[in-house]
Order: structure tokens, then C-alpha cells, then sequence
């Protein structure tokens, strides 16, 4: 038995590893731009912290759409069916709802921005981030399904490559723009926003030429698209609206505490927008491992193998709790070794203190989503209960974690330690009901469209 879970385990790694590297490097171009962009001061970091939040917003609805594309793409090879079709849905309601929120965002700039703060220097570095940065929209989308595709493979070396090309690029463009060298311009966060929108065509273009290279038998399958495609398709909505409804709804709620943030002191908000990058990277890392449990889980479901199904769900969450606290721990370990990583920028020791005040409670935030998201995400909706989880978050937000940050904020006036509480007890509200129905056998079966 044991060796059979150290081969569950392995496996797990196999195919988590490069997802989490991945995720890694993806926020780490974040945080590249948060660094160098922290020495254009306080403002510049806090106009960027909002085109971060509405970034992860818009990020959620295709993650959601890719994710449950994923999914289905997984089952269907465990079954050995059709790839084709759910590919296909994935990739045209992924860029058609992206290119949708292009426009909305294109002409609607001031007032969105505008709901997030009424500092007029913060207002205009988030416009000028934005303004150029809006275009990466429509090109993540393409990028995100093509990626999950290959992922649902099991072909996630490639899609690290992808990430690979696009850092360097990033790093290198930023460098050149943000402040001036080599006889570039000095354009602040205009080079900022430029050089991730050109890095992410770099890695579009590497995706492009390996499906074309080592996928192109999928396009050839045959199916009966034409003839079935309305029913198809809402059967597709079906089994992807929860999924792309429940990150979107929740990384909503992520710009509302943004929002609510940004009422308390500068000193304040500008701590949270420093911990924002940190914490996208390890919620992007816990993402990681859910959609590798899920790659996991796919196959196994979608051959009808359910007991062999049920001990890899366990073997996931287990490694996925050790590895997240280890990382937490790290955080916590790290505190002392924060002020030198922005101290050649223009950050106060205030921003600097109050931001390794926030470290401890953002360390037990992500140990308690980490369960919570490798059950919902990971398992659950591999199996296609989706419902239930889209439920669960929607009443802890809504009806908990927002309401309390708010009375904590307007009602009480608390500092941002009591304020980022309620997002605690947001995932502690999520910690029984996801157990018990994770216990359950609701989500251990086949689906596919």
C-alpha cells in the first residue's frame, strides 16, 4: 500500500511540478513589474495594484473556461472519445467573452478605475498601466486554452517552454522601457504594460507552432459539430458556467476587499498591494496542483476506474497540504529578509512594516484555501459537482467574509489586520460543508460532452 502511494505521489509531482513552475513564473513576471516599478513610488505601486486586481478578475473567467475545458478535454481521452469538440467550444467562448470584456474595459476606463479609488495620482498610474495593458486580454485567452490543452495531455512541458520564453522577454523589455536603457525611452508603466503585452505574444506564437507541430491530428478528428452544435454547446455552458461563475464571482470579491482597502490609510493600502503579487503567486501555485489533481482524476473518471479514482483524491490532498505549509512557513521565515527587497525604491519603512505585519495572517489565509480550493477545484468539479462548490463560495463571500471586512472598515474603523481577518474567516465558513461533500461520492463519476 505504501508503495502504491508513493506512486500516486510521484505521479502527482510528475505532472504538477512543471504546472506549478509554471504558475511560478507567471506571477513572477507580476512581481518583476511590482519590484521595478515600486521605485516609481507609492502611487505607481498602488495604480498597478489595481490593473492587478482587474487583471486576476478577467484572468478568472478564462482560467474558469480553460479549467472546465480541461476538464472535459481529460475525461474524453480517458475515455478515448472525441477531443475535438470540447477543445474547440473552449477556445471559441474563451476569446469570444474575452474579446467582449476588451471592449467593455476599452471604453469604460475612467469609470472602472474610478471605483477602485479617488486618489487622483493613484488614478492616473492605473490608467496609463491599463490603457496598454487591456490588449493582453484577447491574447491570454487563445494562450490560457491552447495551454490547458496541452495540459489535459499531460504534455505540461510544453506549456513550461511557453512560460520560459515569455519571462526573459518580459524581464528584459521592462528594463529596457520602465526607466530607460540602452537608448529607449523612459515610459514608466507604459513600458511596463508594453513589455508583458509583447512577452505574451512571444509565448502565443511558441503555443501556435506546437499545436500546429505535434496536435494537429485533433483538428482532423470528425464529429458531428454543425449538426448538434446548439445542444453541444449548452450541454458544454452546463458543465463550464459554475466553474467559470465561481473564480470569476470570487476574484470579484477579491477587487471588492481591493475597494474596501483602499478606505484606510495609504500607509495601508499600499501594504496590500505589496502582499497582492506574493499572494498571486501562491494562489496560483495551489491552482496548480488542483488542476493537476484534476488531470489526474480526469482520465481515471472518465475510464470508470472510481475506487482507484477516490485513493489518488486522497494521495492529492495530502501532498498539496504538505507542500502549501512548507511554503506558508517559508513566508513567515522571510519576514525579516522583506525591507531589503524594496529598499531601493521609494517605499517608507511604514509600507515596509505594516506589510510584514500582514505576512502571519496571509500565511494562515493560504493554508486554509489550499484545502479549500484542491476539494472544490481539484476534485469536485473533475467530477462535474459543480453546484455545490459555486454555492459554498457564494455564501461565505458574499454573506460573510465582505460583510465583516466592511463593518470592520466603515462601521468600526479597524486597522487592515482586522479588515483581511474576515478573509480567514471567509475560508474557515468553506472548511465543513467542502469536507463532508469531498466524503461523498456526488462527485466520483464520468463526464463528457
Amino acid at each position: 500500500m505504501e508503495e502504491i502511494i508513493r506512486s500516486k505521489r510521484r505521479a502527482l509531482v510528475k505532472i504538477a511540478w512543471p504546472i506549478s513552475l509554471q504558475s511560478i513564473l507567471t506571477v513572477g513576471m507580476v512581481m518583476i513589474d511590482s519590484v521595478m516599478v515600486s521605485g516609481l513610488g507609492g502611487e505607481a505601486i498602488s495604480g498597478m495594484g489595481i490593473a492587478l486586481a482587474i487583471n486576476l478578475m478577467i484572468f478568472s473567467i478564462q482560467l474558469g473556461i480553460a479549467n472546465g475545458t480541461k476538464i472535459l478535454v481529460a475525461q474524453a481521452q480517458g475515455a478515448d472519445s472525441c477531443i475535438k469538440k470540447p477543445f474547440l467550444f473552449g477556445i471559441i467562448t474563451n476569446f469570444s467573452v474575452s474579446f467582449f470584456i476588451f471592449i467593455l474595459i476599452y471604453f469604460n476606463l475612467d469609470r472602472i478605475i474610478g471605483a477602485y479609488t479617488n486618489l487622483p495620482e493613484v488614478l492616473l498610474c492605473a490608467k496609463s498601466f491599463i490603457s496598454i495593458n487591456v490588449f493582453i486580454i484577447p491574447i491570454t485567452a487563445i494562450t490560457l486554452t491552447l495551454g490547458f490543452l496541452f495540459r489535459a495531455l499531460g504534455k505540461t512541458s510544453i506549456t513550461l517552454k511557453g512560460f520560459a520564453i515569455e519571462l526573459p522577454i518580459n524581464l528584459l523589455l521592462n528594463s529596457l522601457l520602465i526607466y530607460g536603457c540602452l537608448g529607449f525611452p523612459k515610459m514608466g508603466l507604459y513600458g511596463a504594460a508594453l513589455a508583458g503585452v509583447l512577452s505574451r505574444i512571444f509565448r502565443l506564437a511558441y503555443l501556435s507552432y506546437k499545436f500546429i507541430r505535434t496536435q494537429r491530428g485533433i483538428l482532423n478528428q470528425r464529429i458531428t459539430f454543425i449538426k448538434t452544435a446548439w445542444k453541444d454547446w449548452v450541454q458544454y455552458i452546463t458543465i463550464v458556467g459554475p466553474f467559470s461563475i465561481s473564480t470569476f464571482t470570487t476574484m470579484l470579491g477579491t477587487n471588492i476587499y481591493l475597494i474596501i482597502f483602499s478606505h484606510l490609510s495609504l500607509t495601508e493600502y499600499t501594504a496590500y498591494n505589496l502582499l497582492l503579487p506574493i499572494m498571486g503567486l501562491v494562489l496560483t501555485i495551489i491552482n496548480a496542483l488542483a488542476s493537476a489533481t484534476s488531470i489526474t482524476l480526469g482520465p481515471l473518471l472518465g475510464a470508470g476506474k472510481f475506487n482507484e479514482a477516490n485513493n489518488s483524491a486522497k494521495v492529492c490532498v495530502s501532498t498539496t497540504l504538505t507542500f502549501i505549509g512548507l511554503l506558508a512557513m517559508l513566508l513567515v521565515l522571510c519576514i525579516p529578509l522583506y525591507p531589503y527587497l524594496y529598499s531601493w525604491g521609494k517605499m517608507t519603512n511604514n509600507n515596509i512594516i505594516q506589510f510584514q505585519e500582514l505576512i502571519p495572517f496571509a500565511s494562515i489565509l493560504i493554508m486554509l484555501r489550499s484545502y479549500n480550493i484542491i476539494i472544490s477545484n481539484g476534485i469536485l468539479r473533475c467530477g462535474g459537482d459543480n453546484k455545490f462548490p459555486l454555492q459554498v463560495d457564494m455564501f461565505s463571500l458574499w454573506c460573510i467574509g465582505l460583510p465583516l471586512c466592511a463593518v470592520f472598515t466603515f462601521v468600526f474603523h479597524k486597522s487592515i489586520l482586522w479588515a483581511f481577518s474576515a478573509m480567514v474567516i471567509e475560508e474557515v465558513i468553506k472548511l465543513k460543508p467542502l469536507h463532508d461533500r469531498y466524503n461523498g461520492t456526488v462527485w466520483n463519476k464520468t463526464v463528457t460532452v
